[in-house]
């Protein structure tokens, strides 16, 4: 049976992303291990990025759709 990747939540992933960091900072890996890290930071931020952008557009449009009742509620 496949395994389903469950997404983490942006905490879980800049948790991982410190992980990572550490290991990277600890000069105790090898340069192939060194690059596996690196490789899998880069596709954490690049998901941690598509969520936040995601996070960003949301708040835009609810404000958006909230200026649009405040005026039509001023108008009456």
């Amino acid at each position: 049976m496949a395994k389903k990747n469950k997404k983490l939540s942006i905490e879980d992933s800049l948790s991982n992303l410190e992980s990572i960091l550490k290991k990277m900072e600890s000069n105790e890996g090898t340069l192939k291990e060194n690059l596996d890290w690196f490789e899998k930071g880069i596709s954490i931020v690049k998901e941690c990025q598509a969520e936040l952008k995601f996070a960003e557009q949301k708040v835009f449009n609810l404000v958006k759709s909230s200026e649009n009742e405040f005026d039509k509620k001023e108008v009456k």
